[in-house]
Protein backbone atom coordinates (compact mmCIF):
# COMPACT_ATOMS: atom_id res chain seq x y z
CA UNK A 1 0.00 0.00 0.00
CA UNK A 2 1.06 3.41 -0.62
CA UNK A 3 0.48 6.29 1.36
CA UNK A 4 0.72 10.00 1.54
CA UNK A 5 1.01 12.28 3.95
CA UNK A 6 0.57 16.16 3.26
CA UNK A 7 0.65 18.28 6.30
CA UNK A 8 3.83 18.01 8.06
CA UNK A 9 7.01 20.10 8.15
CA UNK A 10 9.85 19.33 6.29
CA UNK A 11 13.42 20.52 7.41
CA UNK A 12 16.24 22.35 4.82
CA UNK A 13 18.81 19.66 6.11
CA UNK A 14 22.48 21.22 6.03
CA UNK A 15 24.24 18.17 7.83
CA UNK A 16 26.23 16.19 5.48
CA UNK A 17 25.45 12.45 4.11
CA UNK A 18 26.26 9.76 6.57
CA UNK A 19 28.79 7.25 4.36
CA UNK A 20 30.79 4.77 5.44
CA UNK A 21 29.84 3.07 8.77
CA UNK A 22 32.22 3.64 11.32
CA UNK A 23 33.71 1.46 14.19
CA UNK A 24 34.10 3.26 17.67
CA UNK A 25 36.63 2.31 19.86
CA UNK A 26 35.97 0.09 22.66
CA UNK A 27 34.46 2.61 25.83
CA UNK A 28 35.87 1.75 28.80
CA UNK A 29 32.47 1.42 30.70
CA UNK A 30 28.93 0.55 29.51
CA UNK A 31 25.85 1.73 32.15
CA UNK A 32 22.03 1.11 31.89
CA UNK A 33 19.58 3.28 33.21
CA UNK A 34 16.32 0.37 34.26
CA UNK A 35 14.12 3.78 33.95
CA UNK A 36 14.24 4.08 30.52
CA UNK A 37 12.50 0.34 30.23
CA UNK A 38 8.58 1.73 30.86
CA UNK A 39 6.75 -1.44 31.87
CA UNK A 40 8.96 -2.68 34.19
CA UNK A 41 9.62 -2.22 37.65
CA UNK A 42 13.55 -3.36 38.17
CA UNK A 43 14.37 -6.19 39.94
CA UNK A 44 18.20 -6.28 40.23
CA UNK A 45 19.52 -9.59 39.53
CA UNK A 46 23.67 -8.66 40.06
CA UNK A 47 25.53 -7.56 43.04
CA UNK A 48 28.57 -4.74 42.65
CA UNK A 49 31.94 -6.40 42.15
CA UNK A 50 30.24 -9.66 40.53
CA UNK A 51 31.67 -10.86 36.85
CA UNK A 52 28.90 -11.60 34.27
CA UNK A 53 28.72 -13.04 30.81
CA UNK A 54 27.71 -11.26 27.50
CA UNK A 55 23.78 -11.76 27.18
CA UNK A 56 23.12 -12.39 31.41
CA UNK A 57 20.04 -10.61 32.55
CA UNK A 58 21.05 -7.68 34.84
CA UNK A 59 17.03 -6.89 36.24
CA UNK A 60 13.72 -8.09 35.33
CA UNK A 61 10.46 -6.76 36.07
CA UNK A 62 9.15 -7.35 39.79
CA UNK A 63 5.91 -8.64 38.28
CA UNK A 64 7.36 -11.07 35.34
CA UNK A 65 10.57 -12.67 36.24
CA UNK A 66 10.88 -13.93 32.40
CA UNK A 67 10.77 -9.95 31.16
CA UNK A 68 14.47 -9.08 31.83
CA UNK A 69 17.14 -7.06 30.17
CA UNK A 70 20.49 -8.35 29.39
CA UNK A 71 24.01 -7.03 29.53
CA UNK A 72 25.88 -6.53 25.76
CA UNK A 73 29.06 -7.28 27.23
CA UNK A 74 30.74 -9.23 29.45
CA UNK A 75 32.48 -7.58 32.55
CA UNK A 76 32.52 -6.62 35.75
CA UNK A 77 29.73 -4.70 37.62
CA UNK A 78 31.65 -1.35 39.12
CA UNK A 79 28.80 0.91 40.56
CA UNK A 80 25.00 0.42 40.94
CA UNK A 81 23.22 3.70 41.86
CA UNK A 82 19.59 3.76 43.51
CA UNK A 83 17.04 6.36 43.62
CA UNK A 84 15.97 7.55 47.25
CA UNK A 85 13.24 5.30 47.73
CA UNK A 86 15.12 1.99 46.88
CA UNK A 87 14.56 1.83 43.30
CA UNK A 88 17.20 0.64 40.69
CA UNK A 89 19.09 3.89 38.69
CA UNK A 90 22.04 2.75 37.04
CA UNK A 91 24.04 0.06 36.57
CA UNK A 92 27.58 0.99 34.97
CA UNK A 93 29.91 -2.23 33.59
CA UNK A 94 33.70 -2.30 33.33
CA UNK A 95 33.70 -4.49 29.79
CA UNK A 96 36.77 -7.07 29.74
CA UNK A 97 36.18 -7.97 25.75
CA UNK A 98 36.23 -11.57 26.40
CA UNK A 99 34.20 -14.02 24.64
CA UNK A 100 32.59 -15.12 27.56
CA UNK A 101 28.92 -14.99 26.37
CA UNK A 102 25.91 -16.86 26.91
CA UNK A 103 24.56 -19.50 23.99
CA UNK A 104 21.45 -19.84 22.81
CA UNK A 105 19.52 -21.87 19.91
CA UNK A 106 20.34 -21.21 16.59
CA UNK A 107 17.44 -20.63 14.35
CA UNK A 108 16.87 -20.69 10.87
CA UNK A 109 13.28 -20.14 8.52
CA UNK A 110 12.18 -23.78 8.66
CA UNK A 111 12.65 -23.37 12.58
CA UNK A 112 10.71 -20.52 12.77
CA UNK A 113 7.84 -21.94 10.91
CA UNK A 114 7.21 -24.01 13.76
CA UNK A 115 7.30 -22.12 16.40
CA UNK A 116 3.80 -21.32 18.46
CA UNK A 117 3.20 -17.74 19.74
CA UNK A 118 4.56 -19.34 23.31
CA UNK A 119 7.67 -20.54 21.92
CA UNK A 120 8.57 -17.26 20.26
CA UNK A 121 7.71 -15.18 22.85
CA UNK A 122 9.69 -17.56 24.96
CA UNK A 123 13.32 -17.29 22.86
CA UNK A 124 12.52 -13.28 22.70
CA UNK A 125 11.98 -13.51 26.81
CA UNK A 126 15.19 -15.93 27.12
CA UNK A 127 17.77 -13.79 24.89
CA UNK A 128 16.72 -10.86 26.47
CA UNK A 129 15.26 -9.46 23.01
CA UNK A 130 11.56 -9.00 24.13
CA UNK A 131 12.40 -5.04 25.93
CA UNK A 132 13.12 -3.99 21.80
CA UNK A 133 9.32 -4.23 21.23
CA UNK A 134 7.24 -1.41 22.79
CA UNK A 135 3.09 -1.02 22.62
CA UNK A 136 0.31 1.52 22.06
CA UNK A 137 -1.27 2.67 24.30
CA UNK A 138 1.52 4.13 26.76
CA UNK A 139 4.41 3.43 25.08
CA UNK A 140 6.12 0.96 27.23
CA UNK A 141 6.97 -2.59 26.64
CA UNK A 142 4.22 -5.09 26.01
CA UNK A 143 2.30 -6.97 28.24
CA UNK A 144 3.08 -10.39 27.09
CA UNK A 145 -0.10 -12.00 27.80
CA UNK A 146 -2.24 -10.05 25.47
CA UNK A 147 -1.44 -10.26 21.41
CA UNK A 148 -1.63 -7.54 20.09
CA UNK A 149 -3.66 -6.46 17.40
CA UNK A 150 -1.24 -5.53 14.88
CA UNK A 151 2.64 -5.29 15.20
CA UNK A 152 4.48 -2.77 13.04
CA UNK A 153 8.05 -2.65 11.73
CA UNK A 154 9.18 0.64 11.69
CA UNK A 155 11.62 1.24 8.69
CA UNK A 156 12.08 5.09 8.48
CA UNK A 157 12.44 8.31 10.53
CA UNK A 158 11.50 11.80 9.21
CA UNK A 159 12.96 13.74 12.07
CA UNK A 160 15.79 16.20 10.87
CA UNK A 161 18.82 14.43 10.57
CA UNK A 162 17.66 11.55 12.18
CA UNK A 163 19.44 7.71 10.89
CA UNK A 164 17.81 6.14 7.67
CA UNK A 165 17.88 2.29 9.22
CA UNK A 166 16.86 0.87 5.66
CA UNK A 167 20.63 1.13 4.43
CA UNK A 168 21.99 -0.82 7.01
CA UNK A 169 18.85 -3.63 6.69
CA UNK A 170 19.82 -4.04 3.22
CA UNK A 171 23.49 -4.76 4.31
CA UNK A 172 21.97 -7.35 6.68
CA UNK A 173 18.79 -8.62 4.60
CA UNK A 174 19.36 -12.31 5.79
CA UNK A 175 18.71 -11.51 9.69
CA UNK A 176 16.72 -9.01 8.71
CA UNK A 177 13.79 -11.48 6.95
CA UNK A 178 14.66 -14.09 10.22
CA UNK A 179 14.12 -11.36 12.36
CA UNK A 180 10.64 -10.29 10.92
CA UNK A 181 9.42 -13.69 10.61
CA UNK A 182 9.65 -14.16 14.15
CA UNK A 183 7.54 -10.83 14.64
CA UNK A 184 4.93 -12.44 12.45
CA UNK A 185 5.04 -15.55 15.12
CA UNK A 186 3.39 -13.00 17.73
CA UNK A 187 -0.02 -11.85 16.90
CA UNK A 188 -2.72 -13.25 14.99
CA UNK A 189 -3.51 -9.65 13.20
CA UNK A 190 -1.18 -7.95 10.64
CA UNK A 191 2.70 -7.20 10.67
CA UNK A 192 3.07 -4.20 9.31
CA UNK A 193 6.64 -3.28 7.71
CA UNK A 194 6.95 0.98 6.84
CA UNK A 195 9.24 2.44 4.70
CA UNK A 196 10.05 5.34 2.61
CA UNK A 197 8.59 5.80 -1.15
CA UNK A 198 11.99 5.90 -2.25
CA UNK A 199 13.58 2.85 -0.86
CA UNK A 200 13.95 -0.32 -3.03
CA UNK A 201 11.85 -2.60 -1.34
CA UNK A 202 12.26 -5.77 -3.92
CA UNK A 203 14.18 -7.72 -1.61
CA UNK A 204 11.06 -7.11 1.32
CA UNK A 205 8.27 -8.44 -0.73
CA UNK A 206 9.66 -12.06 -0.04
CA UNK A 207 8.95 -12.20 4.21
CA UNK A 208 5.65 -14.01 4.46
CA UNK A 209 2.83 -12.34 6.90
CA UNK A 210 4.78 -9.02 6.40
CA UNK A 211 2.70 -6.25 4.48
CA UNK A 212 5.35 -3.44 3.05
CA UNK A 213 3.70 0.30 2.91
CA UNK A 214 5.60 2.99 0.68
CA UNK A 215 4.73 6.22 2.79
CA UNK A 216 6.09 10.05 1.60
CA UNK A 217 5.61 13.06 2.92
CA UNK A 218 6.92 15.69 5.41
CA UNK A 219 7.25 14.68 9.00
CA UNK A 220 5.89 13.33 10.90
CA UNK A 221 5.64 10.42 7.77
CA UNK A 222 8.02 8.72 9.50
CA UNK A 223 6.70 8.17 12.61
CA UNK A 224 4.84 5.01 13.94
CA UNK A 225 1.97 6.86 15.61
CA UNK A 226 0.97 8.18 12.16
CA UNK A 227 1.16 4.48 10.36
CA UNK A 228 -1.12 3.45 13.49
CA UNK A 229 -3.15 5.98 12.88
CA UNK A 230 -3.61 5.50 9.38
CA UNK A 231 -3.66 1.80 9.33
CA UNK A 232 -4.56 0.44 12.48
CA UNK A 233 -6.31 2.76 14.90
CA UNK A 234 -7.05 1.00 18.37
CA UNK A 235 -10.17 0.59 20.34
CA UNK A 236 -10.39 0.83 23.96
CA UNK A 237 -8.63 -2.68 25.23
CA UNK A 238 -6.69 -3.05 22.19
CA UNK A 239 -2.97 -2.93 21.50
CA UNK A 240 -0.88 -2.55 18.70
CA UNK A 241 3.16 -3.52 19.59
CA UNK A 242 5.78 -1.53 17.18
CA UNK A 243 9.52 -2.41 17.07
CA UNK A 244 12.47 -0.52 14.69
CA UNK A 245 13.64 -2.61 11.17
CA UNK A 246 17.34 -2.08 12.97
CA UNK A 247 16.13 -4.24 16.29
CA UNK A 248 14.35 -6.77 13.95
CA UNK A 249 18.21 -7.44 12.56
CA UNK A 250 19.16 -7.31 16.13
CA UNK A 251 16.73 -10.03 16.59
CA UNK A 252 18.01 -11.95 13.52
CA UNK A 253 21.17 -11.81 14.24
CA UNK A 254 20.71 -13.29 17.86
CA UNK A 255 18.50 -16.39 16.24
CA UNK A 256 21.12 -16.82 13.35
CA UNK A 257 24.52 -16.59 16.00
CA UNK A 258 23.08 -18.02 19.03
CA UNK A 259 24.86 -15.03 20.73
CA UNK A 260 23.03 -11.47 21.68
CA UNK A 261 23.22 -9.22 19.31
CA UNK A 262 25.09 -6.07 21.13
CA UNK A 263 25.90 -4.31 17.98
CA UNK A 264 24.20 -0.47 18.02
CA UNK A 265 23.99 1.79 15.24
CA UNK A 266 24.27 5.95 16.10
CA UNK A 267 23.35 8.69 13.94
CA UNK A 268 25.54 11.54 15.21
CA UNK A 269 24.70 14.81 13.78
CA UNK A 270 26.25 18.27 14.73
CA UNK A 271 24.27 21.30 12.96
CA UNK A 272 26.95 23.98 14.40
CA UNK A 273 29.82 22.10 12.12
CA UNK A 274 26.98 20.42 9.09
CA UNK A 275 28.44 17.02 10.75
CA UNK A 276 26.40 13.98 10.64
CA UNK A 277 28.08 10.40 10.53
CA UNK A 278 27.22 6.78 11.26
CA UNK A 279 29.07 5.05 14.49
CA UNK A 280 28.46 1.09 15.13
CA UNK A 281 29.43 0.63 19.32
CA UNK A 282 27.82 -1.30 21.68
CA UNK A 283 24.52 -0.90 23.70
CA UNK A 284 25.00 1.18 26.80
CA UNK A 285 28.44 2.49 25.25
CA UNK A 286 29.64 5.76 26.74
CA UNK A 287 28.52 9.00 24.70
CA UNK A 288 32.26 10.41 24.71
CA UNK A 289 33.10 7.84 23.01
CA UNK A 290 31.72 8.81 19.48
CA UNK A 291 32.31 12.48 20.41
CA UNK A 292 35.97 13.66 19.27
CA UNK A 293 37.69 16.58 19.92
CA UNK A 294 36.73 18.08 16.97
CA UNK A 295 33.17 18.48 17.53
CA UNK A 296 33.79 21.28 19.99
CA UNK A 297 30.93 21.09 22.10
CA UNK A 298 31.47 24.27 24.58
CA UNK A 299 28.05 26.06 24.68
CA UNK A 300 26.06 23.47 22.76
CA UNK A 301 23.54 21.07 23.89
CA UNK A 302 23.59 17.11 23.50
CA UNK A 303 20.61 15.65 22.96
CA UNK A 304 19.87 11.55 23.32
CA UNK A 305 17.21 11.77 20.25
CA UNK A 306 16.44 14.34 17.67
CA UNK A 307 16.00 18.19 18.16
CA UNK A 308 12.43 17.57 18.04
CA UNK A 309 11.89 14.61 20.56
CA UNK A 310 14.99 13.68 23.06
CA UNK A 311 16.06 14.53 26.50
CA UNK A 312 19.51 16.81 27.31
CA UNK A 313 22.32 14.38 28.22
CA UNK A 314 25.94 14.83 29.30
CA UNK A 315 28.85 13.49 27.63
CA UNK A 316 29.47 10.85 30.32
CA UNK A 317 25.91 9.31 30.06
CA UNK A 318 25.09 6.24 28.22
CA UNK A 319 23.53 5.12 25.20
CA UNK A 320 19.85 3.48 25.69
CA UNK A 321 18.41 0.38 24.17
CA UNK A 322 16.35 2.76 22.02
CA UNK A 323 18.88 5.43 21.32
CA UNK A 324 19.28 5.98 17.31
CA UNK A 325 20.32 9.18 17.27
CA UNK A 326 22.84 11.81 19.21
CA UNK A 327 22.63 15.54 18.12
CA UNK A 328 23.91 18.45 19.34
CA UNK A 329 22.79 22.20 18.85
CA UNK A 330 23.61 25.51 19.92
CA UNK A 331 23.37 26.69 23.66
CA UNK A 332 21.50 29.74 23.22
CA UNK A 333 21.49 32.02 25.94
CA UNK A 334 21.17 35.50 24.66
CA UNK A 335 17.50 36.83 24.59
CA UNK A 336 16.21 38.53 20.91
CA UNK A 337 14.08 41.24 20.72
CA UNK A 338 10.68 39.77 19.73
CA UNK A 339 12.12 36.61 19.53
CA UNK A 340 9.05 34.92 19.99
CA UNK A 341 8.00 35.93 16.44
CA UNK A 342 10.54 33.51 15.28
CA UNK A 343 7.92 30.27 15.48
CA UNK A 344 6.39 31.99 12.25
CA UNK A 345 9.96 32.02 10.36
CA UNK A 346 10.58 28.49 11.14
CA UNK A 347 7.05 27.37 9.88
CA UNK A 348 7.00 29.49 6.94
CA UNK A 349 10.93 28.43 5.82
CA UNK A 350 11.98 25.64 8.58
CA UNK A 351 15.59 25.13 8.64
CA UNK A 352 17.92 23.72 11.49
CA UNK A 353 20.49 26.73 10.90
CA UNK A 354 17.63 28.32 13.02
CA UNK A 355 17.19 25.38 15.86
CA UNK A 356 19.17 25.98 18.69
CA UNK A 357 17.79 25.75 22.30
CA UNK A 358 15.84 28.79 23.00
CA UNK A 359 12.29 28.28 23.17
CA UNK A 360 12.03 32.23 22.29
CA UNK A 361 9.54 33.29 24.86
CA UNK A 362 7.74 32.25 28.12
CA UNK A 363 4.69 29.87 28.40
CA UNK A 364 1.49 31.26 28.05
CA UNK A 365 -2.19 31.04 27.52
CA UNK A 366 -3.06 29.17 24.23
CA UNK A 367 -3.18 31.91 21.03
CA UNK A 368 -3.90 29.65 18.01
CA UNK A 369 -5.29 26.28 18.18
CA UNK A 370 -5.34 26.62 14.74
CA UNK A 371 -1.64 26.60 14.04
CA UNK A 372 -1.30 22.68 14.69
CA UNK A 373 -3.76 22.04 12.46
CA UNK A 374 -1.44 23.23 9.50
CA UNK A 375 1.86 20.49 10.48
CA UNK A 376 -0.18 17.32 12.30
CA UNK A 377 -1.85 15.21 10.11
CA UNK A 378 -3.52 13.10 12.35
CA UNK A 379 -7.21 13.51 12.97
CA UNK A 380 -6.92 14.64 16.13
CA UNK A 381 -8.13 18.57 17.99
CA UNK A 382 -5.15 18.99 20.28
CA UNK A 383 -6.64 21.89 21.93
CA UNK A 384 -9.50 18.76 23.12
CA UNK A 385 -6.48 16.61 24.03
CA UNK A 386 -5.05 19.13 26.03
CA UNK A 387 -8.64 20.30 28.04
CA UNK A 388 -9.61 16.40 28.68
CA UNK A 389 -5.83 15.73 30.79
CA UNK A 390 -6.63 18.86 32.56
CA UNK A 391 -10.30 18.11 33.61
CA UNK A 392 -8.63 14.22 34.01
CA UNK A 393 -11.60 12.93 31.43
CA UNK A 394 -10.54 9.39 30.22
CA UNK A 395 -13.27 8.60 28.52
CA UNK A 396 -12.98 12.10 26.43
CA UNK A 397 -9.13 11.28 26.01
CA UNK A 398 -9.88 7.57 24.66
CA UNK A 399 -12.69 9.11 22.05
CA UNK A 400 -10.29 11.55 21.14
CA UNK A 401 -7.75 9.20 19.69
CA UNK A 402 -4.64 9.24 22.37
CA UNK A 403 -4.97 5.49 22.59
CA UNK A 404 -2.45 5.10 19.35
CA UNK A 405 -0.19 8.18 19.98
CA UNK A 406 2.83 9.10 22.26
CA UNK A 407 4.94 11.86 23.06
CA UNK A 408 6.60 11.81 20.28
CA UNK A 409 3.39 12.44 18.01
CA UNK A 410 3.18 15.82 19.35
CA UNK A 411 6.64 16.75 19.33
CA UNK A 412 6.08 18.95 15.99
CA UNK A 413 2.83 20.42 17.64
CA UNK A 414 5.14 21.66 20.38
CA UNK A 415 8.08 23.05 18.37
CA UNK A 416 5.25 24.88 16.38
CA UNK A 417 2.98 26.13 19.43
CA UNK A 418 3.53 29.95 19.63
CA UNK A 419 2.38 29.83 23.45
CA UNK A 420 5.42 27.71 24.27
CA UNK A 421 2.99 24.60 25.72
CA UNK A 422 5.25 21.60 26.60
CA UNK A 423 2.71 19.64 24.67
CA UNK A 424 4.53 16.08 24.74
CA UNK A 425 4.85 16.46 28.99
CA UNK A 426 1.19 16.81 29.31
CA UNK A 427 0.30 14.39 26.71
CA UNK A 428 3.01 12.09 29.22
CA UNK A 429 0.21 13.16 32.30
CA UNK A 430 -2.71 11.91 29.66
CA UNK A 431 -1.26 8.67 29.32
CA UNK A 432 -0.40 8.37 32.68
CA UNK A 433 -3.88 9.09 33.67
CA UNK A 434 -4.99 6.59 31.61
CA UNK A 435 -3.14 4.31 32.72
CA UNK A 436 -4.06 4.30 36.32
CA UNK A 437 -7.77 4.39 35.52
CA UNK A 438 -7.97 2.13 32.30
CA UNK A 439 -7.19 -1.44 31.96
CA UNK A 440 -5.55 -2.66 29.54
Amino acid sequence: MQLFIKKGLNFNSICGSLGEVKLVPKPKNVGYRPCEYKGIIPNLLVKLGQQIRGGQPLFCDVNDSTKNVVSSVPGIITQIESTANGIVSKIIINPDWDDNYITHERMTLKRVDTLNYGEALGYLKKTGLFPYFRQRPFDKIPNPNKKPKAIFINGMDTNPCALNPMPTVKQQQEEFVLGATMVTKLTNGAVHLCIDSNEDDHYLQTIDGVTTHTISGPHPSGLVGTHMHMLSPLQKGETNWYISALDCVAIGSTMKQGLYARDAYINLAQTVTERQALFRTVIGAQIESLISESYQIKEQRIIDGTMLFGKSCRIDDFLGLYTRNIQIIPEKRNKKLFGWANIMQNLLKPSLQNIDTDKHGATRAMLDPNIYDQVVPLDISIPFILKAIEQQNCKELESLGLLDLGEEDFALATFACPSKIDICSRVREGLNLLESNVEY
